[in-house]
């Protein structure tokens, strides 16, 4: 689909790459944003095997997946000449998305059928209504939408931290369960939460 700059889907278009190294590297339907200058920003390649508290290693493997995004802007030339012959690799993103690493053993883990079903909860402090889409977190792992909830509530307590006094950890490592954060995790709910 395409909606003002924005377009993401065309599964068809990426099928048949085959990556440098299948267990590390995958890539899933394109989810693009064109900007002023007439660049395309394209969020598209799956890394595997992270370690999310590692800085060091996280910025090797951002290092060597630029590598990989070269090869991929390749295969896109080749597959539709006509959209992307003249595509090139300007840059890529300065830090990885780490869209699942750990959560936060809070006070309440908002759990994913919380979320599907659209609970509210007494000391709810924003609302969320973004679909369960999960992504592949494995090599061969099929990517999947549980659905859109109505919306819910965030309780407080998933910001509150079991054991340490005087801290709210508001991001996707809050307290959600892994599916409850395919839809917690984005922007917008992390804005409302802070």
């Amino acid at each position: 689909g395409a909606w003002g700059r924005s377009g993401w889907g065309f599964g068809e278009l990426v099928r048949g790459y085959t990556p440098s190294d299948p267990t590390r590297y995958a890539l899933r339907g394109l989810n693009l944003s064109r900007q002023d200058d007439g660049s395309l920003l394209v969020n598209a390649l799956l890394l595997f095997g992270l370690e999310g508290l590692d800085p060091l290693e996280l910025e090797r493997r951002r290092q060597e997946a630029a590598l990989e995004a070269e090869r991929v802007v390749a295969f896109l030339r080749e597959k539709d000449p006509l959209l992307f012959g003249t595509a090139r690799l300007a840059q890529v993103a300065p830090l990885l998305y780490i869209r699942e690493s750990r959560h936060l053993k809070a006070l309440y883990r908002l759990r994913a059928e919380e979320v599907l079903l659209g609970k509210d909860f007494p000391d709810a402090v924003a609302l969320g209504a973004y679909p369960l889409d999960g992504q592949a977190y494995f090599p061969g792992e099929t990517p999947y939408l549980l659905g859109t909830p109505a919306p819910y509530g965030v309780p407080f307590r998933t910001l509150v931290p079991r054991e340490v006094a005087n801290l709210l950890v508001v991001s996707q490592a809050a307290g959600f369960d892994s599916v409850a954060a395919f839809s917690a995790r984005v922007v917008p709910l992390q804005m409302a939460l802070g």
